[in-house]
């Protein structure tokens, strides 16, 4: 059923809007149409879809929290550490607006990626394979990931030398090599497809 939104302070969501001289309800608005602040969404929305605005903490008890999502100069952003005050866009936080937001160099432990944190970088989507990871993805600390594009097609990940135990290849973890794709079948799997360790998938 489709609904008629403003996003307000704590966050509002109506079937029906009051307009000054008259009301107006979804069914009489296309989706995405904005009258008064209001915006229609034809599918059926609940307060939960929606991101809250970003708000100055004003000390601990209300600062954000690891993992928090905000909207915040016409973008989502998520926390990237707890006990959060700074602003999006200044310290602490990655874009949110994509399922993978583009890799930022962090500045410090601060803003570093967490463990599972997946990124866009160089045409393709990494997987943080530590917590406090400042590296650059390819360098170390990252794995191309598996993910389904649109499309349904399943994108197998190139396989990357490992450089240490941290980022090693374990039982199940399916790689292309030499226009192949691979399974491991050993964990701490650090040999190069062909070699030791892998059977053709």
């Amino acid at each position: 059923m489709a609904k008629i939104v403003k996003v307000l302070d704590d966050l509002a969501v109506a079937d029906v809007a009051w307009f000054p001289g008259g009301v107006v309800n979804a069914s009489s608005l296309s989706n995405g149409q904005v009258q008064d602040g209001w915006t229609c969404y034809e599918e059926d929305v609940t307060v939960e879809n929606f991101t809250p605005i970003w708000k100055q903490p004003t000390d601990s008890t209300n600062a954000y929290k690891l993992g928090d999502l905000v909207f915040y100069d016409n973008k989502r952003w998520r926390s990237t550490i707890a006990g959060n005050v700074w602003a999006p866009g200044v310290s602490g936080w990655v874009d949110a607006s994509s399922d993978f937001p583009s890799w930022i160099q962090p500045t410090g432990a601060h803003d570093s990626y967490i463990k599972g944190a997946k990124v866009s970088y160089d045409g393709k989507i990494w997987e943080s394979l530590i917590d406090a990871n400042v590296w650059q993805p390819g360098v170390s600390g990252w794995r191309q990931s598996d993910y389904m594009p649109p499309s349904g097609v399943e994108i197998v990940p190139d396989w990357i030398q490992p450089t240490g135990a941290h980022d090693a290849y374990n039982i199940g973890d399916r790689v292309t090599h030499n226009s192949q794709v691979w399974i491991s079948i050993v964990d701490s799997n650090v040999w190069e497809p062909g070699v030791y360790g892998w059977n053709l998938d």
